[in-house]
């Protein structure tokens, strides 16, 4: 039995899965650089939004 899913690589794939994932009631961890909005009690997205990245990078420039 699997409890827990890492991956996906797109965002695509990424809510291609979540319904299933939320079915099944198995935790989901989204590890890549993603738009944000994701908002869903199984999912666990540790990449950086857009704000994230920018907000070092804009003291440098």
């Amino acid at each position: 039995k699997v409890d827990v899913v890492f991956g996906a690589f797109s965002s695509a794939s990424r809510e291609a899965i979540r319904p299933i994932m939320d079915k099944a009631k198995m935790l989901y961890f989204y590890n890549n650089q993603y738009e944000g909005g994701v908002c869903d009690k199984n999912v666990f997205v540790t990449g950086a939004v857009p704000e994230q990245q920018f907000s070092t990078l804009v003291p440098w420039m």
